[in-house]
């Protein structure tokens, strides 16, 4: 799970699908960023 998605958490949650995880679950209070993560690879 990662908070926030800013640089640090846009990069995470790649890194997160590369390393295989499953789930990846990106949470941020912003709805474009939340966006940004399902973009990225992010399942919810």
């Amino acid at each position: 799970m990662v908070f926030g998605i800013g640089i640090l958490g846009a990069f995470a949650v790649q890194l997160c699908r590369i390393a295989g995880a499953f789930p990846v679950i990106a949470a941020d209070l912003n709805a474009k960023r939340r966006k940004l993560a399902i973009e990225l690879g992010a399942d919810y």
